[in-house]
């Protein structure tokens, strides 16, 4: 399997920890790892990263679908989230995930994601050297656990709500 390519729908904020990308720079593997990265910064935001980064802007619903179905799998690096739908997102594509090693990820993602430090750039790259193995065996991410937790509507998160604030 060569090079991948990786999708990171994302804005700007520093918790989306893009700057691990420009850690992930300083080593070699990096480029030997990742054909592409595309990430989804508004172009103000725009700085430098990598060559292997793509920044195509803001996506629509649509063109964002379609990168989930061109890509890979899903980097997902963010230090926190309140929700984390990229992941949710990827997980209903069917992508494999490599994301940050928190409380948050393993929540939703369970034990098919593939973890790493956000912090660490080396870690990062570790991991996508796992899912370059993973992949060239055939594997790919059963997420029916994972999806099977989730919600079916949002008129059920509601409803729970509703049921924590009567308690």
């Amino acid at each position: 399997m060569g090079n991948q390519a990786l999708f990171y729908p994302a804005a700007g904020y520093p918790h989306k920890n893009h700057k691990i990308l420009n850690d992930m720079e300083n080593f070699e593997e990096s480029s030997q790892l990742i054909n592409e990265m595309c990430i989804t910064l508004k172009y103000e935001e725009k700085r430098h990263f990598p060559m292997w980064v793509n920044n195509l802007g803001r996506l629509s619903s649509q063109a964002c679908g379609e990168y989930y179905q061109s890509v890979d799998a899903l980097f997902f690096p963010s230090l926190t989230e309140s929700y984390g739908l990229p992941l949710i997102e990827a997980m209903i594509c069917g992508l494999p995930i490599v994301c940050a090693d928190l409380d948050y990820a393993h929540c939703v993602c369970g034990e098919q994601a593939i973890y790493f430090d956000p912090d660490d750039p080396v870690s990062a790259i570790k991991a996508l050297v796992l899912l370059r193995c993973k992949l060239a065996t055939g594997w790919q991410p059963d997420w029916s656990i994972a999806l099977a937790k989730l919600p079916a509507s949002w008129d059920e998160v509601v409803q729970k709500f509703l049921k924590l604030l009567e308690k």
